[in-house]
């Protein structure tokens, strides 16, 4: 098991991960970081549970989002499928669709 130290809003923490995974969770640290200091930069003082479960909910919000684009996109794909379109043709588009929803998703949390 790897460890790894992060930084959070300003502080230290020292995290465990599987062997290979350190850049994917020092990744994540970062987006998290970021929309730490994102909250924590409109308001004057925010306790550091409340920052966290603000960050948690406001990821999770993105995540929502995300899922329920994906499950529109797949009731598109379903129904483009039922009327004869080229299944590959909706891959392309779906895969397109999802880069630019993950775009979207590294702005949010970015800010």
């Amino acid at each position: 098991m790897a460890e790894l130290r992060v930084e959070i809003a300003g502080r230290s923490y020292r995290l465990g991960c599987e062997d290979g995974q350190e850049s994917h969770l020092a990744e994540l640290a970062a987006k998290l970081d970021a929309e730490a200091r994102s909250i924590a930069g409109k308001s004057v003082t925010v306790p550091e549970g409340r920052l966290l479960v603000m960050c948690a909910l406001s990821i999770a919000d993105q995540l929502a989002e995300a899922e329920a684009a994906r499950t529109a996109l797949a009731a598109r794909v379903e129904a483009l499928e039922a009327s004869g379109i080229d299944p590959e043709a909706v891959a392309v588009r779906v895969n397109q669709a999802a880069a630019r929803l993950a775009r979207l998703a590294e702005t949010s949390i970015a800010r």
